[in-house]
């Protein structure tokens, strides 16, 4: 058996104590609700400052929704390393250079999305074990270093037990049916709205297990009656069949979707920036052309006559929102408000 003396398992119990309740502040501050919020941005967790900051810029330590506490872990071992790096060994020196500049551009360029910061996961996940093997052998701290293990086992069995366990916020939509939606292709239209609900991981993988609620419109009877409603297949349904027929081209508002489940070469805009990406690189739709004129330019230059989008992007610019409304009629929507239109015929 390891023999610890009292004092460092008192001093680490107080700091595991400590280490817990901060975490738990942090979480619960950086997950909280923000009512009437972008939904799009409340998807990405970065709806507010505070969250753009530390869920975006710092994901890489503080997104404990998506990475835990592991990376929030390495924060005091960085701090010391970056003090230290003139006393650090060559190889060391060159890792922690590469391992800071990699962060910063995945905090820059990557900060909207947690999958870019799970790229490095598993690099910080081993420098945060070496870190932790280096603090162990320090002789300056050896009567505390024995405990450090447990105080890890501790923290493991914690989180492990609130994750699986414990009741947690989860975030949903739930769909309310409208009449008179003010696109004119729609009669009857989907309002999304966003609310949080309580369940458990347990409870969650049971109801998966026991039900087998797989998202498959051909083999799942149910979910092949709701799907001429609601599905997002359906839009892709449309979509192959359009271009075997060789219509007019399907423009895509920042959704690859498509071309996962498609083999259709659609052209890509962003409305975000206003613009469209191409063999021509990058260029403006809206600069300097009303609707009119961009309504040409798609359906004569570019072959366009139809528009896959997503309802939260339509309102990132005005002038598309405008036009989807003006130039454009809406022919399907499934619940989480995909959208096709289908750009208006000019009258003869």
């Amino acid at each position: 058996m390891i023999s610890i003396s009292k004092k460092p398992i008192l001093t680490l119990s107080i700091v595991t104590i400590i280490f817990i309740v901060i975490s738990e502040i942090i979480y619960t501050i950086l997950t909280r609700e923000i009512v009437d919020a972008d939904i799009n941005m409340v998807h990405r967790e970065i709806e507010t400052t505070d969250k753009l900051i530390f869920n975006g810029f710092l994901g890489q330590f503080f997104r404990m929704k998506h990475f835990g506490v592991l990376n929030l872990l390495i924060i005091p071992f960085l701090i010391k390393d970056v003090l230290n790096y003139k006393k650090q060994k060559q190889w060391e020196k060159a890792f922690l250079f590469l391992y800071l500049t990699i962060l910063a551009l995945i905090g820059i360029k990557g900060f909207f999305n947690p999958r870019y910061s799970l790229t490095i996961f598993p690099v910080s996940t081993v420098y945060l074990f070496y870190s932790i093997w280096s603090l162990t052998h320090s002789s300056t701290l050896k009567s505390y270093t024995k405990s450090v293990p447990y105080f890890l086992l501790f923290i493991s069995i914690f989180y492990f037990s609130k994750e699986i366990f414990l009741l947690k916020f989860n975030d949903s939509f739930y769909k309310e049916h409208l009449t008179n939606q003010k696109y004119s292709g729609i009669n009857n239209g989907t309002k999304i709205k966003w609310k949080q609900s309580k369940t458990s991981s347990l409870k969650a993988l049971k109801m998966a297990i026991i039900n087998s609620h797989l998202p498959d419109y051909k083999h799942n009877s149910k979910f092949y009656l709701d799907y001429p409603k609601y599905s997002q297949l359906k839009i892709f349904d449309f979509i192959k069949e359009n271009h075997l027929k060789n219509e007019k081209r399907i423009m895509t508002n920042n959704l690859p979707s498509i071309y996962y489940y498609t083999n259709v070469n659609a052209l890509y805009y962003w409305s975000g920036d206003d613009l469209i990406f191409d063999n021509n690189g990058q260029y403006p739709l809206f600069k300097n052309r009303n609707n009119q004129e961009v309504k040409r330019f798609l359906t004569d230059s570019m072959n366009v006559g139809y528009i896959y989008t997503y309802e939260p992007y339509n309102k990132y610019f005005d002038e598309f929102h405008s036009f989807l409304e003006e130039e454009c009629d809406l022919i399907e929507q499934n619940y989480s408000t995909y959208q096709l239109f289908k750009i208006k015929e000019d009258k003869q």
